[in-house]
């Protein structure tokens, strides 16, 4: 792969089967399950996908759609936030994503933070350099608009992605994020 041959450019509505491709090949998994109610995200993973029925795998699709079809409205229709959000192409293929919101800020003072969504680059692709190039890019947009600082949340686990995002100068932040699991 030729690094030369990348290219970036903004995200748009035809990218969305690209993306979700890759954002599933990426964490080997349908993020449809953080969209579904409680009870559904239980019924699905107590069963193997081959004895769902019918219209439990309805349910999860249509979870899986909507999941995604909420980030891209949320990353192209800008009303409240301005969105930098970029693809990286390989001649036609999409070959990785980013996808960040920025909020205007109350009274129209525009906020100086951004946060980083997702991101994501194809297994094929992954440690050659698309990545960077994408934060690259992606980091000179946020500079245009005047972000001074960004954020982003990543699993404690999730070692490969820490050293991808320390390599690209992000530190940890002062707060921590905690979490209560209510059952």
């Amino acid at each position: 792969m030729n690094l030369k041959k990348v290219k970036i450019r903004p995200l748009r509505r035809d990218d969305f089967d690209d993306v979700v491709e890759i954002d599933e090949r990426v964490f080997n998994q349908s993020r449809s399950e953080t969209f579904l109610p409680t009870e559904g995200v239980v019924r699905f993973r107590e069963k193997p996908i081959q004895k769902l029925k019918a219209y439990e795998i309805a349910e999860l699709a249509i979870a899986r759609t909507l999941y995604y079809e909420t980030k891209f409205t949320r990353a192209l229709d800008q009303k409240d936030r301005l969105t930098i959000s970029l693809v990286a192409e390989e001649g036609e293929k999409v070959v990785g994503f980013v996808m960040s919101e920025l909020f205007v800020g109350e009274y129209g003072i525009s906020a100086t933070t951004a946060t980083l969504d997702t991101i994501g680059v194809h297994p094929d692709y992954q440690k050659k350099g698309v990545g960077e190039q994408l934060m690259v890019e992606f980091i000179g947009h946020l500079r245009k608009a005047g972000v001074k600082k960004l954020n982003t949340l990543v699993d404690w686990n999730d070692w490969q992605l820490i050293r991808f995002f320390n390599k690209n100068g992000f530190e940890p932040a002062k707060t921590m994020n905690l979490e209560l699991s209510i059952e």
